[in-house]
């Protein structure tokens, strides 16, 4: 309302302003004459202009003002009945109306069922705005749990059991750093516990050869599974001056994986997501001493396995080390997870039959913010994920999110 008082005031100086000019320039330069009647009174020369301008001008001006109105008028009244529109949807006794102005649906709840609940936005960045070698789209979520009087922990209380979540989760996250900042924009703002932490996890993608859709789906994976384990290498003794080729068993080797042997690359063929074989050299095995062997994946950040260590030892003359024959399963689930381990064919049923599939390994940061909000009975956690790479840079849009967040009463 006052913009429209400012705007009004400035067309009618407009006016003014134009209606002085007009009779300067009729009647001060060009030397015209004119004279008129106006209600009672009668006027001459450039005053008579001036009149005359001002009354052409204001009434243009009325007339457009009105017609104006009259389109705000009619918007604001359709409107009006769109929303009794829908919010006069059948509704059965019993029933409260529940309306969702954002996704534009309305449908009718049990008066007795209240929200234990829900997803509030769920986003992702369009795949065409990706980079081509960018396999994990950034995603911002936001949902929310009530806060129940009996059962929900005060809000100290609640934060303190967040940060344990992660301090005990050490196998699922690598780092993490945690703050206290404040959402809402009021004064003060909402006290709100902000949490970063590193994790992995395992990202499949599937492409439809027929119509070439992707679809993409991810899961955390613990660290063991992301870097990968050595349980044992065979022969479990090498002899000195006897280099030769051994073979790890273990966990999560991945093709392209390599083998470091007292921190020095060496040959390696990883056979497949069990086991894998290394071809030693002469200064391996030039001495008695203690080897130390690591198997490091190619898309593991740089991390390597646990290292596992093997003796080299001074052996009589003529003894061979064993010979290493590839040892069968030895129980029916070490069957399937070697089974696993290969490239499964699609299966009856899979609406991605033939189609093109890629398993991607790789380190995430997941920025956790947890909004307690005591006086609308409701915790709001907000979340944003994307892979360490882009991660500062996609943070920064996360971070004006969070300064935009408003909560209404």
């Amino acid at each position: 309302m006052r913009a429209e008082r400012i705007f009004d005031l400035v067309v009618w100086l407009f006016i003014a302003a134009v209606g002085l000019v007009t009779a300067y320039v009729c009647f001060g330069i060009l030397s015209s004459e004119a004279s008129g009647r106006f209600q009672q009174y009668s006027v001459g020369g450039a005053l008579a202009g001036a009149v005359v301008s001002w009354s052409l001008l204001t009434s243009v001006y009325l007339q457009l003002r009105g017609s104006s109105k009259e389109l705000e008028d009619l918007r604001n009244r359709t409107e009006e009945l769109q929303n009794k529109l829908i919010r006069g949807a059948p509704r059965p006794q019993g029933f409260d109306t529940e309306v969702d102005e954002r996704q534009r649906i309305v449908l009718a709840r049990p008066r007795n069922w209240q929200p234990k609940g829900g997803t509030v936005f769920d986003l992702e960045l369009a795949a065409e705005e990706m980079r081509k070698d960018d396999t994990f789209a950034a995603a911002f979520r936001c949902y929310f749990v009530p806060i129940e009087k009996d059962s929900t922990p005060t809000k100290e209380k609640f934060y303190e059991g967040e940060l344990e979540l992660f301090a005990k989760a050490s196998d699922y996250v690598s780092s993490y750093s945690h703050e206290i900042v404040r959402l809402g924009g009021e004064p003060a703002g909402i006290e709100s516990l902000k949490i970063i932490a590193r994790q992995f996890v395992r990202t499949l993608i599937k492409t439809s050869p027929d119509t070439r859709l992707t679809e993409t789906r991810w899961e955390v994976v613990s660290r063991n599974e992301f870097v990968g384990e050595v349980f044992e290498v065979d022969p479990f003794e090498l002899t000195v001056g006897r280099p030769t080729k051994v073979t790890l068993r273990g966990m999560g080797f991945r093709k392209g994986a390599v083998c470091y042997v007292n921190r020095s690359k060496r040959e390696t063929e990883v056979v497949n997501g069990f086991t894998a074989k290394a071809t030693l050299l002469d200064e391996d095995v030039d001495y008695p001493r203690v080897l130390e062997f690591a198997l490091e994946n190619p898309d593991a950040a740089g991390l390597r396995t646990r290292p596992f260590t093997v003796m080299v030892t001074q052996r009589g003359h003529g003894e061979e080390p064993t010979e290493l024959v590839p040892q069968e399963p030895s129980t029916t689930e070490e069957k399937a997870m070697q089974d696993s381990a290969t490239e499964k064919p699609s299966v009856a049923g899979d609406p991605f039959g033939g189609a093109e599939e890629k398993e991607v390994f790789q380190e995430i940061a997941r920025m956790r913010v947890l909004c307690y909000h005591e006086a609308l009975e409701k915790i709001y956690i907000f979340e944003f994920l994307d892979d360490v790479g882009d991660f500062k840079d996609s943070s920064a849009r996360f971070n004006r999110v969070l300064a935009s967040v408003r909560f209404l009463d």
